[in-house]
């Protein structure tokens, strides 16, 4: 289980208040009902008010927040709660991602994928597609011919990347009639697609 030390050395607080030996378990939702005082959670502005409120757990709360006394809290003071508790999940708890394709991706013969890109379960990558390096591309996705993913990409999955849109217009009867999409999608460095 992570300590306050470890948690102490990914948020760097501006002030720490409570037991230096506690450990905690998880992450949960910021309650005031809470008794686990082996659990984490954090506070921002709109709460804060309810601090005081709390039962026991380790909080990462804001300089703004009036600190409680209770020997239950473990309170951790860092310039924006959310971007700690942010930092907090990708140290402890993240999965990492493996590279790899999963046996039952289709990928056109044409495709070359870049160096360390994961694709995963039933996706589909057709014809005229570019994948950079270090692309992640969730279970069941389609990734539509012509499209263009740059390095470091991440697509969740159930997503349609390069397909028809919903671009409709009426014909001279009234009814709706789809318009061709006939370009293609770039998706630059970085990007991440939920």
């Amino acid at each position: 289980m992570p300590s306050i030390t470890d948690l102490k050395n990914i948020v760097s607080p501006l002030q720490f208040i409570g037991n230096e030996a506690a450990t905690f378990h998880s992450v949960v939702p910021f309650n005031i009902e809470n008794t686990d005082p082996e659990v984490l959670m954090w506070v921002g502005v709109a709460k804060n008010n309810l601090l005081s409120q709390l039962k026991a757990g380790t909080v990462l709360c804001e300089a703004t927040a009036e600190l409680p006394e209770n020997e239950q809290i473990n309170l951790v003071v860092v310039p924006n709660a959310r971007a700690a508790f942010r930092q907090v999940l990708e140290a402890f708890y993240k999965k990492p991602v493996t590279a790899g394709i999963h046996p039952t991706a289709i990928i056109h013969s044409s495709i070359v994928l870049g160096d360390d890109c994961y694709v995963g379960a039933y996706v589909v990558i057709e014809e005229g597609c570019s994948i950079g390096k270090n692309v992640s591309i969730g279970h069941h996705t389609v990734v539509g011919s012509g499209t263009v993913i740059e390095d470091g990409t991440i697509i969740g999955t159930h997503c349609s990347i390069g397909n028809d849109g919903f671009g409709y217009e009426k014909d001279a009867a009234g009814h709706y009639m789809q318009i061709p999409h006939i370009g293609y999608v770039h998706l630059k460095d970085h990007v991440d697609i939920g």
